[in-house]
């Protein structure tokens, strides 16, 4: 049910990233650990990216890249991610970089970008301040414009890549304008400027990614040419927020390929560990947390792929899907291996023995993830006010965001992608969204499974998410006459976008399985218990009206969990083939 050429692509490169068992190779284990205790830069690990062509698969292929989709791409960095976090964000960012340049640069600043990164130059993103950390719209680095140039001054900070990147995407305002019309976006070439006039600032110290080059800059006086702006002057917040629902949504592959590694470490330990005459696997309570992490990986799933595929098919809903898959899937990894820790015990915290300390590795670097590109509160704040403008919609009897086809095209997916077109990206949805107003295609689809008994289950479960989601909208719609312009800084504001998320997850699934039950050979899949299972999950919390899952349902997800490592899977919904080394180490 998944495109043959984009998992071949993803094998072949999981593939040449070679034996994570391997000492000796810049992408094992032992390596990325070694680096990680000596706080050093993956310098290896870059190079050996280089040799493999990595930069070429996000470079558009109009620039003579190798660009396919944000599907694959999302599973690429899943699967560098799953072997170094810290490797993974270095090009992670160097991507960041250059995608305000994709999203609304001249041809002539892509085609200089893209030769840049080809040639192994790495680029970073000056868009927080010290003072002013997410609230970019007060940035204080200023632009000043002449007719001979440009004066840039002021300090960025908090930079991944910030003293390496020798490009640097600059968020500025300009001397002189008020309000959102005087920001703007430079590309700046740091090798250009006059040593004088720059200052990198030493290296931050951080709790996990410790090799990273998180750091910052100082510009004073520094001149760039006047072709140094990207797109035009004043639009700066625009192509920002525009470059951020692609990084949003491609930052789920920073958390799950690293969730995939500490689940199979976890899993090891607890299949090979003997205690109290048997595994602790046998022992009901660790089982069902390797159950819980096991369904909290398919959830995730479901948002990741999909939100990758509305890049390309539903570009203009991407200011809402991409704040609710930042908002997701991070903060479900987080909880996910907080609850593994339970069944690894005191193991979870040693920097050395049981597979050399790399689960407290993975706890500390995955934490990061939830700030980048936007702190979980920013896209709560976009997701309180999405719900505020359906609300305004609603009243108006618009007609539903997308078409039954193109919502079904996003989840089902053997469905060919159309090319992303960057220019349709929108900063606002206008109240408008796609799983909600597809609610009733949603109904009629499920009406007619052939199963149903399966479809009275889902429907039921569809019919309390659309009554919650009336509740949602009428409980803003009080705060709003409570408290005016400040509704949304209220916490029942944010505990309404939290559920709101619960919902649109649950909806995420049961589209995920309705669009692929037909075309699905697998017959864990097919059968659709991880779908209840999940469900449960996600709506239980909420006090819904759920089923508790049967034994039967739970045994499956048992199976699956361990035929996928007995396989080296990946624990996905689409299980590819990966690298794995089941000699363990000290128990």
């Amino acid at each position: 049910m998944f495109d043959v050429a984009v998992a071949e692509r993803l094998v072949q490169f999981d593939q040449q990233l070679g034996d994570p068992a391997d000492p000796a190779n810049p992408f094992s284990f032992a390596q990325a650990l070694a680096r990680d205790e000596a706080e050093a830069y993956p310098e290896d690990a870059n190079a050996h990216l280089h040799e493999l062509g990595f930069a070429e698969r996000y470079i558009p292929r109009r620039y003579r890249g190798q660009f396919h989709s944000y599907e694959e791409l999302l599973g690429l960095v899943r699967l560098l991610a799953r072997r170094d976090l810290t490797a993974a964000i270095a090009q992670a960012v160097t991507y960041l970089g250059s995608l305000p340049v994709w999203v609304g640069g001249s041809e002539q600043q892509r085609y200089a970008v893209a030769e840049r990164i080809r040639a192994q130059s790495a680029m970073a993103f000056g868009l927080t301040e010290q003072r002013h950390g997410t609230d970019i719209l007060a940035t204080e680095v200023c632009a000043r414009h002449a007719p001979d140039g440009i004066t840039l001054s002021g300090s960025k900070w908090l930079i991944g890549n910030g003293s390496r990147a020798q490009l640097m995407t600059v968020f500025a305002q300009t001397q002189g304008v008020g309000g959102t019309e005087g920001l703007s976006l430079y590309l700046v070439d740091k090798a250009a400027l006059d040593p004088a006039t720059l200052a990198h600032h030493p290296k931050i110290k951080t709790h996990g990614i410790r090799g990273a080059d998180v750091s910052g800059v100082t510009f004073s006086a520094s001149r760039l040419p006047t072709s140094a702006v990207i797109g035009k002057l004043g639009a700066g917040s625009e192509l920002v927020l525009r470059a951020l629902q692609v990084s949003r949504t491609l930052c789920a592959g920073l958390a799950l390929g690293p969730a995939d590694t500490a689940l199979r470490t976890v899993l090891k330990f607890a299949l090979n560990r003997q205690l109290y005459g048997g595994t602790v696997y046998d022992l009901p309570y660790p089982r069902a947390l390797l159950r819980d992490a096991f369904a909290d990986l398919l959830i995730c799933d479901c948002v990741a792929l999909s939100a990758a595929r509305a890049l390309h098919i539903l570009p203009a809903s991407m200011g809402t899907w991409s704040a609710l898959v930042k908002y997701v899937v991070p903060t479900t990894i987080e909880q996910t291996l907080h609850s593994l820790t339970r069944v690894l015990g005191a193991r979870f915290y040693l920097r050395e023995g049981f597979e050399h300390g790399l689960f407290q590795k993975i706890l500390r670097d995955t934490s990061i993830v939830s700030l980048f590109d936007g702190s979980t509160v920013v896209n709560l704040n976009v997701l309180i006010h999405h719900l505020r403008a359906r609300q305004s919609r609603a009243h108006e009897h618009a007609t539903p965001s997308a078409s039954p086809d193109d919502l079904r095209s996003v989840f089902a997916l053997a469905a060919p992608l159309p090319k992303f077109k960057p220019e349709r990206l929108q900063l606002s949805s206008g109240g408008a969204d796609a799983l909600f107003d597809a609610l009733p295609q949603l109904v009629a689809q499920l009406q007619q499974l052939p199963d149903q008994q399966r479809a009275q289950h889902l429907l039921a479960y569809v019919e309390q998410i659309s009554q919650r989601d009336l509740v949602h909208q009428q409980r803003l719609a009080a705060l709003r006459e409570q408290h005016g312009a400040e509704f949304g800084k209220q916490p029942a504001a944010f505990a309404c976008a939290q559920e709101h998320c619960a919902l649109a997850v649950a909806l995420s699934c049961i589209w995920m399985w309705l669009a692929n039950v037909e075309a699905s050979d697998d017959a864990f899949f097919h059968a659709g218990d991880w779908l209840l299972v999940c469900l449960e999950k996600l709506l239980r919390p909420l006090h819904l009206d759920v089923p508790t899952p049967t034994p039967a349902a739970e045994q499956a997800m048992d199976d699956q969990l361990k035929a996928l490592y007995a396989a080296d899977r990946l624990f996905s919904l689409v299980p590819l083939p990966i690298r794995y080394d089941h000699a363990l180490t000290t128990l």
